[in-house]
Formats: structure tokens, C-alpha cells, sequence
């Protein structure tokens, strides 16, 4: 109960600088977070990361003044479309053995998305409007794979999936 009486206490005195100097305040205390979190990591040379209670104090109390990126609760049409780039690039040569793409309406899939997979000719397969269980068989298969074969093996990489899948 003291302990919390100190933090909160603790986390108010350092918030007022934060209401007069926004800026700099925000930067000097990601700093002091590191600075903290350096010095913590030197005391240990070997093994895991022990925090003690006064270390996850001074963290936890400083790193409510860094601020926090502003997230929309739903992803946006520009993060859509760096997903797309980023699996373009991470199937590489691949990709061309993507025939079609099925995705639904959503307003986060515009024409720069599309265009995306269009250029490496995969078709783009829209779901009907205002149908949203159309794809309910596919997330039935995924989901009996997933529960049959998947759920019970760590799986390491790619051709490990395909020998698990073909074995069941």
C-alpha cells in the first residue's frame, strides 16, 4: 500500500515537468529509462534480467512520461498496404505461385492494396457486400488444422508444416 502511495506520488512530481517543457521532458525521461535500464543490465554481466522492486519503480514511473504512439483501434489503409508490400517481398519468388487473393470488403483494402498483388498477377477475389460468414468454410478448414495437427507440434519452419500436414 506504501509502496503505491510512493509510486503514484512519485509518477505526479515527475509529470509536472512534463506539462511545462512537453518536449524535451518526453526525451530526457526515455533517456533516464535507458540510462536505468543500462545500468541494471551492468550489474548482471550473466543470466537473465532480474528487476528489483525499486528498478520496476523508476521504470515504471518514468516511462509514463514517454509518450505513446496514437493507434487508431483498427488498422488503416496505409499499414494495409505495407503488409501486403512486406509479404511481396518476404514470399519473393513465390508469389507467383499465388493464383488468387480472396479478401472482403473492408474499407482498409483500397486500390493501392490491390495493386500490390495485382502487379505480381495474382486476382484479386472480392467476398460478396454485406456477407460476413462467406468465408466461413475456409476459417472451418484453417481452424480443424489448426486443432488437429498444428496445436500439438511446435512447429520450426516451413517444411516442417508441410510434413506435419501431409502426415495427417
Amino acid at each position: 500500500m506504501i509502496v503505491s502511495l510512493v509510486y503514484k506520488i512519485a509518477r505526479r512530481l515527475l509529470s509536472v515537468p512534463g506539462v511545462l517543457l512537453r518536449r524535451d521532458t518526453a526525451m530526457d525521461a526515455e533517456l533516464l529509462v535507458l540510462r536505468h535500464e543500462n545500468a541494471v543490465l551492468r550489474r548482471q554481466f550473466v543470466g537473465p534480467v532480474r528487476y528489483e522492486p525499486a528498478d520496476r519503480f523508476w521504470l515504471g514511473a518514468l516511462s509514463s512520461l514517454i509518450p505513446r504512439p496514437r493507434l487508431t483501434a483498427h488498422s488503416t489503409r496505409e499499414w494495409a498496404v505495407q503488409q501486403a508490400r512486406n509479404l511481396a517481398a518476404d514470399l519473393g519468388t513465390r508469389m507467383d505461385s499465388l493464383r488468387f487473393l480472396l479478401r472482403d470488403r473492408d474499407g482498409k483494402y483500397g486500390q493501392s492494396f490491390d495493386a500490390v498483388f495485382q502487379a505480381e498477377e495474382t486476382e484479386i477475389l472480392k467476398s460478396a457486400p454485406r456477407a460476413p460468414r462467406m468465408n466461413a468454410h475456409c476459417e472451418r478448414v484453417i481452424g480443424s488444422i489448426r486443432r488437429e495437427a498444428l496445436d500439438h507440434v511446435l512447429i520450426m519452419n516451413e517444411a516442417h508444416a508441410r510434413q506435419v500436414l501431409a502426415s495427417q
